[in-house]
């Protein structure tokens, strides 16, 4: 359990960026895999979407404030998740970051250069890393029945869909315990936003601190102690979507993941 010193340190997001080398020479070989695959970058914590990269295009300097949410909130956390690995660059902020952390990445793998960036991040980082290929309501689905697989701090980065969104939000609320941190990407993306007011006014989630500004697109967040309630979060995602001739199985899916997160497992809130 975090004591209040943590709490603090993620509320004291810091102006200012610091990169190891070997960070950056990571980033550096992580840019050159992209470049190489032929295949635009998507936009992550460094790069925006699209944007011309190489081996030599340092982070966009417009993203500091970003990255260093990010960095505060995984500082003193051990076993992380992260929904979203894309090209590896938060995977990097974060391990780079606190140098005792263990990072499951979970990843669609549609991306070309996905897979190149992976390995360079595990030969980077050994004994630290590893992924998950696959949607992400599928391997949660095998995280929820792995009760080895404990986890106190989750990266939200995933798909933007609002099915794919409310199904890694139902993974949170259920499986994080009390005090544990997670951080929520692209919140100026409306259904996500909605989620997100949704998750603190319940009482199920609190903004660790003041992060959001004009410069940044995510947020940190602490779980409470309040108990989780799936009917609550299936009515709010129901009035944002997905179309309702899909409500029925999508909700038989949703239910059927909150049914393996049960209650008195290791993440059970």
């Amino acid at each position: 359990m975090r004591d209040a010193r943590h709490f603090s340190r993620v509320k004291k997001v810091p102006q200012v960026e610091q990169w190891s080398a070997f960070a950056l020479e990571t980033i550096a070989a992580l840019n050159q895999a992209v470049a190489e695959s032929g295949e635009a970058i998507e936009g992550n914590y460094c790069h925006f979407d699209g944007q011309p990269i190489s081996g030599t295009v340092a982070p966009d300097p417009r993203r500091t404030a970003k990255r260093n949410v990010l960095r505060a909130a995984v500082a003193h956390c051990r076993e992380a998740l992260e929904i979203g690995f894309n090209a590896g660059h938060s995977a990097v902020i974060m391990l780079d970051s606190n140098r005792e952390l263990q990072l499951t990445a979970v990843d669609i793998g549609t991306h070309r250069y996905g897979r190149t960036c992976a390995d360079i991040i595990a030969r980077r980082y050994p004994g630290r890393f590893r992924v998950h290929w696959g949607p992400s309501k599928s391997i949660l689905r095998q995280l929820a029945n792995n009760k080895k697989a404990e986890f106190d701090f989750i990266h939200i980065d995933g798909s933007h869909t609002v099915e794919d969104v409310t199904a890694d939000m139902n993974f949170l609320l259920r499986r994080m315990k009390k005090a544990s941190i997670a951080v929520l990407d692209d919140i100026r993306i409306p259904h996500i936003s909605t989620l997100l007011r949704w998750s603190t006014r319940a009482g199920y989630l609190e903004e660790a601190g003041e992060q959001c500004t004009e410069e940044t697109d995510n947020a940190a967040l602490i779980r409470t102690c309040r108990p989780f309630r799936i009917t609550r979060l299936i009515d709010v995602a129901l009035s944002i979507g997905p179309p309702i001739s899909r409500c029925k199985r999508w909700v038989r899916r949703l239910t059927g993941l909150n049914k393996r997160c049960h209650s008195g497992g290791p993440f059970s809130a």
